[in-house]
C-alpha cells in the first residue's frame, strides 16, 4: 500500500470482520481479534448510552460519533485506548471505568469541560434507593447523586457503604414533589441547576464538607425559606440562590468566588470588604427587592430574650436585623 493511501485524520479499523448495529442505534466494526470499534450512530439516541457487544472488547470510538450526540450520559469502558481532542461533547455526563485519565486520551477529549466536571471516574454500577434517588457507585467507595424520579417529598441522601461526594447537574431540577432534602457529610459539590425551579422545596440541609455551589443550583426555588451556607464553602456560582424565599444569607469568610446575581436578598458577609473574586453584581436587586441590604464585617447574628434579632459586627457595633 502507498504510504499516504489515507488522509491523516481518517479513522481506520484493522482486522475487520463485520458490522453490527445494536438496539441503541450504535454501529460497531467487529474485528477478528475480539475487539470492536464504535463507528456510527443513529440521529436519535436513548438518554443513557452503553457501548457494549457480547464477546468483544470496545477499544476504539470513531472521532465524530459523540461530538454532537443528544444523549445525557455515556458509559466508556476501561478498554477504550484512545480519545482525541473534542471527541465527546462536553455536555454529556461520562461514566468512565478508568480510574483517571488514561495515557492515550487527549487532555481535552471532553471538549470545553477541561476540568472534567461532567466525568465520573472509576464507575462501577448504578443503585436506586426506595426514595427514587439513583446513584452512580464507584470502585473507590464514593457515590454521586445521578437522577431523581420525583416520587418522594422528604429526601435524605446516602448509600450504605459509600460516601456521597457530589450532586450532578440538574438532578432535582423542576421537581414538583420535593419539599426537603438532607445532604450528608462528604458532599463537596452541588452541580449546575441541581435544584433549580423546585416549586415545593422549603428546606435544605447543607453539610460542613460542601465547597462548591455551582451556577443556578437553587435558582427560583420560590418557597425555599430554610437554608444556610456552611463555613468552608469557597465558590458560589452565578444565580445560585436567585429569587429564593430565604429572607437573608450569612456569607462565610471562606467564600472566595461569587458569580453574578447569586443572591437577591439581604446578605451579611463576614469579610471586611468585597473580595476580588466576587462579582460586582454578586448580590443584585430584582423587581420585588431592587436594593438588597449588604452588610460587611459581620461577626454574628443573635436573638435576644424578647425575640429581636441583632447583627453584631467585628468592631462591636450592633443593630437590629433589617
Amino acid at each position: 500500500w502507498y504510504s499516504e493511501w489515507k488522509d491523516e485524520d481518517a479513522f481506520v479499523v484493522w482486522t475487520f470482520k463485520e458490522l453490527y448495529t445494536d438496539e441503541q442505534g450504535l454501529t460497531y466494526a467487529l474485528c477478528n481479534d475480539g475487539t470492536a470499534a464504535v463507528i456510527d450512530r443513529t440521529e436519535t439516541l436513548p438518554a443513557n448510552v452503553v457501548p457494549k457487544v457480547d464477546g468483544y472488547r470496545i477499544t476504539e470510538i470513531a472521532p465524530t460519533v459523540f461530538q454532537y450526540a443528544s444523549c445525557r450520559t455515556l458509559w466508556i469502558p476501561k478498554t477504550v485506548e484512545v480519545l482525541t481532542e473534542n471527541q465527546i461533547a462536553s455536555d454529556i455526563f461520562v461514566l468512565a471505568e478508568a480510574e483517571s485519565l488514561p495515557a492515550g486520551w487527549d487532555t481535552q477529549w471532553h471538549g470545553e469541560d477541561e476540568s472534567n466536571s461532567n466525568v465520573i471516574w472509576n464507575f462501577k454500577e448504578f443503585y436506586t434507593d426506595e426514595q427514587g434517588v439513583t446513584y452512580a457507585l464507584c470502585n473507590d467507595g464514593t457515590a454521586i447523586v445521578y437522577v431523581f424520579d420525583d416520587s418522594t417529598a422528604d429526601v435524605t441522601l446516602g448509600v450504605e457503604g459509600y460516601t456521597v461526594v457530589k450532586i450532578l447537574n440538574s438532578v432535582f431540577q423542576s421537581s414538583t414533589n420535593l419539599t426537603s432534602i438532607a445532604i450528608p457529610e462528604g458532599v463537596t459539590e452541588i452541580g449546575d441547576y441541581a435544584f433549580a425551579y423546585c416549586a415545593s422545596l422549603q428546606s435544605v440541609s447543607l453539610p460542613s464538607t460542601l465547597r462548591i455551589v455551582r451556577d443556578g443550583a437553587f435558582k427560583n426555588c420560590s418557597v425555599l425559606s430554610d437554608v444556610s451556607i456552611p463555613d468552608g464553602v469557597v465558590e458560589i456560582g452565578e444565580v445560585a440562590f436567585l429569587e429564593c424565599l430565604v429572607p437573608y444569607f450569612i456569607i462565610p469568610e471562606s467564600v472566595v468566588s461569587i458569580g453574578d446575581s447569586a443572591f437577591t436578598v439581604a446578605c451579611y458577609a463576614r469579610a471586611a470588604s468585597k473580595p476580588n473574586g466576587w462579582s460586582t453584581t454578586w448580590c443584585a436587586g430584582y423587581i420585588y427587592n431592587p436594593t438588597p441590604t449588604i452588610i460587611w464585617n459581620v461577626k454574628e447574628l443573635y436573638t435576644d430574650e424578647q425575640g429581636v434579632t441583632y447583627v453584631r459586627l467585628n468592631d462591636g457595633t450592633e443593630f437590629p436585623l433589617v
